[in-house]
């Protein structure tokens, strides 16, 4: 009995996960990068694929350590904040990869939504030496790919909505989903718009010409993203996705899904919904952690 009461003790699983010290030994840290370095560029011919290449495996690694620092430092709650997001990525985060906390966290003077984290002399350029044909590599590819990761797991709650610029619904709905997102954008919430020609052919404009018409009539403050078909056998895999989940497609633009953080469609809407009619449902799922029950809705197609 005192033999299995003893075994029992020293189970490992059974230990509470310790922080350690906060320690990065610089020389080990040097000869294990430089080695990434190396496999990656016998694997490619060069220096954008290189950096490619990096950030790859930079999103390997943010997307495993965010699980293992919001178990130790919160508790498994995760921000859902865009700026305490940042902060936790500048501090947290950064002091357990390299050493110490980023030099700063600014904010961009020709746009308050745009943020950079600044490190004067980042760790991952410091041991590699770069050869004339390849000057204009920056292992902070690296870098970037694990914040990106890092960002990708904050599990945003999303409002898909495919778009168009010569639509009845286009100057109120553009308008209110602007307004939609300044409410929410500090609380883990993403508008996500894709342009869609399929419903009218009231999308003409290319790529280049939706960009310039959102940015300077709208002022767009969330992703406007390429022209994508989501109906029919072309349609984009995320619609397919969509509709594989809620057994409704978009019947004209402007047709609008909300996804959950964890990535569960909870409820779509037609075009005859307006952004801020939604407003308060949306505000009840923001405030939602991700391992809250959620209440899925009759999805349905209004009249």
């Amino acid at each position: 009995m005192e033999s299995v009461r003893r075994g029992r003790s020293t189970n490992i699983l059974e230990k509470p996960l310790s922080k350690g010290r906060n320690e990065i030994n610089v020389r080990t840290f040097g000869l294990l990068f430089s080695e990434m370095v190396q496999y990656c560029q016998n694997r490619v011919h060069t220096v954008p694929e290189l950096q490619s290449k990096l950030s790859e495996l930079g999103q390997q690694v943010g997307s495993r350590i965010l699980d293992v620092l919001v178990l130790r430092e919160k508790g498994m709650k995760r921000e859902v904040r865009v700026l305490n997001i940042l902060l936790f990525i500048k501090s947290v985060l950064w002091k357990s990869l390299f050493g110490k906390e980023a030099d700063k966290l600014e904010q961009a003077n020709d746009d308050d939504k745009t943020y950079y984290i600044i490190e004067k002399e980042p760790l991952v350029n410091k041991f590699i030496s770069v050869p004339k044909d390849k000057g204009s590599l920056n292992c902070a590819s690296f870098t970037a790919g694990i914040v990106e990761a890092v960002l990708h797991g904050c599990n945003f709650v999303l409002l898909i909505v495919n778009v168009a610029s010569e639509c009845g619904y286009t100057d109120q709905h553009y308008k209110e989903m602007v307004e939609l997102q300044t409410k929410f954008d500090s609380h883990g919430f993403n508008i996500l718009a894709f342009p869609c020609n399929q419903f009218g052919k009231q999308e003409p404009l290319r790529n280049s010409g939706i960009a310039r018409f959102v940015k300077n009539k709208y002022n767009v403050n969330f992703p406007v993203f390429s022209k994508i078909k989501v109906v029919g056998r072309e349609a984009h895999p995320l619609y397919t996705y969509l509709y594989a989940s809620v057994k409704y497609a978009p019947q004209w633009n402007f047709a609008k899904y909300l996804v959950s953080r964890a990535g569960k469609v909870i409820q779509f809407w037609s075009q005859h919904y307006s952004p801020l009619a939604l407003e308060n449902f949306i505000n009840k799922y923001v405030n939602m952690a991700i391992t809250d029950e959620y209440e899925v809705y009759n999805v349905y197609k209004e009249l």
